[in-house]
């Protein structure tokens, strides 16, 4: 007999309509408990994690709040649970991201003449980016007071230059095994 096989003896007439509607409703039962079940774990885990840093941390990058309980929150627990990468992915795949830091380690080091290298990038996105970047401590911001109107520029880090190594080590090997 299988998992949903019914044993249908205490039943007097047999309806195949009636035992074929139970087994699906048993099914459907037990997929409702394993999606609340799964639910609540995920969000015991959201409540245990919930510090004011990794709450900080772990919606930087969204353009929305992150509500516990709801099927994104639970995918997204899953996925770092499951694969401590996609907590580094995560951190470095913000649209634009990768994009200014190389600007950054080529030598474009004030925040006019990145806007000029992206010209579809918004002031907002580009700043929230350098800020990103600050914070990862992958580029430094240096402040420059010797000029009248003071002049902010931006450098990259070791820590930035050993990213961009991998990056491109990331590269070449898309193009190796991707490209046609």
């Amino acid at each position: 007999m299988g998992l949903f096989d019914v044993d249908c003896a205490f039943i007097s007439k047999t309806d195949s309509s009636n035992i074929s509607k139970m087994k699906n409703d048993f099914v459907l039962l037990i997929n409702d408990f394993i999606i609340f079940f799964y639910a609540k774990v995920v969000n015991v885990f959201l409540q245990f994690n919930n510090s004011p840093e990794s709450e900080q941390t772990s919606n930087q990058n969204m353009s929305s709040q992150l509500k516990p309980g709801t099927s994104n929150a639970c995918n997204i627990t899953a996925l770092s649970l499951a694969c401590e990468v996609n907590d580094v992915l995560r951190d470095i795949s913000p649209r634009w991201k990768m994009q200014i830091l190389h600007k950054v380690a080529s030598g474009t080091k004030q925040f006019s003449t990145l806007k000029h290298a992206f010209p579809s990038l918004s002031d907002q996105i580009l700043g929230k980016r350098l800020s990103e970047l600050v914070n990862d401590k992958l580029v430094d911001k240096i402040i420059l007071k010797e000029k009248a109107p003071k002049s902010i520029h931006y450098m990259i880090t070791d820590k930035g230059l050993e990213l961009l190594k991998i990056i491109d080590d990331l590269h070449k090997w898309g193009l190796k095994y991707f490209s046609a």
